[in-house]
């Protein structure tokens, strides 16, 4: 078990990599596992998420939000504080039908503005 100075090293450690990380365009996620030393089938393994679901995020492509979700969940129980999407590089996976739900809902509310 890890004590709170382990951890807030943890934390420091992580954070510093991941703005190491910009500098060469290393996707976060990447980053995070790597500073784990995981490798993409292990973290598979912990968050219930598919090894390629993970490589496809780590390379920029928009996950689901149960990924999303387990990714976040998984960082945040190994650094004791809320991981939030961004800061592993995640993009939300836009839903089917998602684009007419918008359009639907701008016609309504711009016939309420002109009404």
């Amino acid at each position: 078990m890890n004590t709170p100075l382990q951890a807030y090293t943890d934390l420091y450690g992580l954070l510093q990599s991941l703005e190491e990380c910009k500098q060469f365009e290393i996707h976060p996620l990447k980053v995070a596992r790597h500073y784990y030393q995981l490798s993409r089938e292990t973290l598979a393994a912990h968050t219930l998420v598919s090894s390629s679901t993970i490589k496809r995020a780590e390379a920029g492509t928009p996950v689901s939000n149960y990924a999303i979700a387990q990714l976040c969940k998984f960082f945040s129980q190994q650094t004791h504080r809320q991981v939030q999407p961004h800061e592993l590089g995640l993009q939300q996976r836009r839903s089917p039908g998602h684009n007419e739900l918008e359009a639907q809902l701008l016609l309504v509310v711009e016939g309420k503005q002109h009404a």
